[in-house]
C-alpha cells in the first residue's frame, strides 16, 4: 500500500437555502409562477480524498393551465440553473479505485412541457417534452448523462366489468436522447475528455390490472422492446467494464389498500 493511513476525517458544511416563489392567476384557468431558490449538497470524503460542497442558483418561469372544464391540464416551464462545484465520482485502475473531484463552474438551462387530456370516460392521456442544454464553464463541455432530449407518453384505459370491478391497462413509452456517460477530468487526464457515447434509446412498459373492493392483482412487462443501455462506465487500463439497466422483465402483483 502507498500512502498513510488516516483513522478519522472531519469536515462541516453548512448553507442557507431560500426559496422564492410568485403566483399569479391571469384568469381562473390559467396561472402563471416564477421560482427563485437557492440549493445545496455537503460535501464527503471518499477514500481520503476531500470533496467540496455543491451549490446551485435556481431561476424557473412557468405556466399552468386547465382546459374543457378541467379534462385537461396543460403545463411549460423555461429554467436556467448555475451550478457551483458541481460533485463528480470517476472509476480508475489504480487503488483507491474510485476518485472525486469538482467540476468548477457549469449552467443548465431548459424547458418543458406536459399535458393531460380525459378523453371520454375511460381514456386518459399525458404527453411530456424536455430539452436541457448544459455547459461546463471554461471548457465548453456539456454535462455527463445528461441527455438533451426527453419525451414520455402514458395511456390508460379504465372499464368497468360488474359488481364494482374495474379492469385497467396502462402502456408507457419512454424516448431518451443521447448523452456520454464518462468524464475524464484532470488528475486523471492532462484535459477534460468526453467518453463513452450513449446513441438515443426508446422504452416501453405495460401494466394490466383488476381493481376489487380494497384489492388489486397486476400483471406487468417492464422493458418490452429489451432495450440495453450502460448506465456506467469505466476505462480501467484499456479494458472497458460496464454497467447496464435491467433486461425485460415480467411479473405479477398483488395490493390492498386499507
Amino acid at each position: 500500500a502507498v500512502g498513510n493511513l488516516v483513522g478519522k476525517q472531519f469536515a462541516k458544511d453548512s448553507k442557507f437555502q431560500p426559496k422564492l416563489q410568485l403566483a399569479y392567476h391571469w384568469t381562473k384557468d390559467l396561472m402563471l409562477y416564477s421560482t427563485w431558490a437557492k440549493g445545496f449538497r455537503s460535501g464527503f470524503f471518499n477514500t481520503g480524498r476531500s470533496t467540496r460542497a455543491e451549490q446551485t442558483d435556481n431561476v424557473e418561469i412557468g405556466f399552468k393551465q386547465t382546459a374543457h372544464a378541467g379534462r385537461v391540464q396543460i403545463n411549460g416551464a423555461v429554467f436556467y440553473t448555475d451550478y457551483s462545484d458541481q460533485q463528480l465520482t470517476s472509476a480508475i485502475a489504480q487503488a483507491p479505485f474510485r476518485v472525486t473531484t469538482n467540476i468548477p463552474k457549469s449552467t443548465i438551462k431548459g424547458a418543458e412541457f406536459d399535458i393531460t387530456a380525459k378523453v371520454g370516460q375511460r381514456l386518459k392521456i399525458n404527453a411530456a417534452l424536455g430539452y436541457i442544454d448544459t455547459e461546463i464553464n471554461d471548457i465548453h463541455l456539456n454535462t455527463p448523462a445528461t441527455p438533451d432530449w426527453t419525451a414520455n407518453v402514458g395511456i390508460l384505459h379504465s372499464q368497468a366489468i360488474d359488481n364494482g370491478i374495474n379492469w385497467i391497462n396502462r402502456l408507457d413509452y419512454i424516448y431518451q436522447g443521447e448523452m456520454y456517460l464518462h468524464l475524464e477530468a484532470p488528475p486523471l487526464a492532462s484535459e477534460y475528455r468526453q467518453r463513452f457515447w450513449v446513441d438515443a434509446k426508446e422504452y416501453l412498459n405495460i401494466r394490466s390490472s383488476i381493481e376489487l373492493k380494497n384489492w388489486r392483482f397486476s400483471a406487468f412487462v417492464n422493458n418490452v422492446l429489451q432495450t440495453q443501455q450502460a448506465t456506467d462506465f469505466t476505462d480501467f487500463g484499456g479494458k472497458f467494464v460496464r454497467s447496464y439497466n435491467k433486461p425485460r422483465a415480467w411479473g405479477i402483483a398483488a395490493e390492498y389498500r386499507f
